[in-house]
């Protein structure tokens, strides 16, 4: 029964450590720049190619976007877009922090 009721704790921890690390407010929006020749950091140059977009689902760089639910709310969700790359560590780090919370509850072998 313990064992269930610390699996239950351990998912509910994932869960909400998740949505709170990808639940982050974005950035502010770049000043905007009226001198052509400068370019803002983060910011794609005005002759970018559509070829420079990464269609490749499987490549780290390929960003996906899916809708996650915001705390306190039934109804309320919000998009979330990473690349690849960033869902892995982000899972990585969820499935981390839930294996400490797993080891935490385990009791230590008694010294003899």
């Amino acid at each position: 029964m313990f064992t269930r009721w610390l699996a239950d704790v351990a998912i509910t921890f994932l869960a909400v450590s998740a949505s709170v690390a990808l639940a982050q407010p974005a950035p502010p929006a770049p000043a905007a720049v009226t001198d052509p020749s400068v370019t803002v950091i983060g910011e794609k140059p005005a002759t970018a190619e559509p070829s420079d977009k990464v269609t490749d689902p499987k490549d780290p760089n390929f960003v996906r976007c899916r809708s996650e639910p915001v705390l306190n709310s039934r109804a309320q969700r919000v998009k979330v877009c990473r690349t690849n790359k960033e869902w892995a560590a982000a899972s990585r780090e969820g499935n981390r922090q839930t294996q400490e919370l797993l080891n935490a509850g385990r009791p230590t072998q008694p010294s003899p």
